[in-house]
């Protein structure tokens, strides 16, 4: 299963968190920026770390998701 897959199902199937496929939406950063955006609705610290590597969805992270607070 791709990122992206779990993202979408985890949205659109699961309606909420799906912690089995995290390990795989972990993996890209983009998508662990909309899991974190759409899916949680908040911070997700486990992914921090990949979501940093990618500078566009580190800003969109800090600005959208954690509002620019410090961790």
């Amino acid at each position: 299963m791709t990122p992206r897959i779990a993202y979408l199902h985890a949205r659109d199937v699961v309606k909420g968190r799906w912690p089995e496929a995290e390990v795989t939406i972990m993996t890209s950063p983009k998508w662990a920026f909309w899991y974190a955006c759409d899916v949680i609705k908040g911070d997700w610290p486990e992914a921090e770390a990949v979501i940093k590597t990618d500078p566009h969805f580190a800003n969109k992270y800090a600005r959208d998701v954690i509002k620019n607070k410090q961790a």
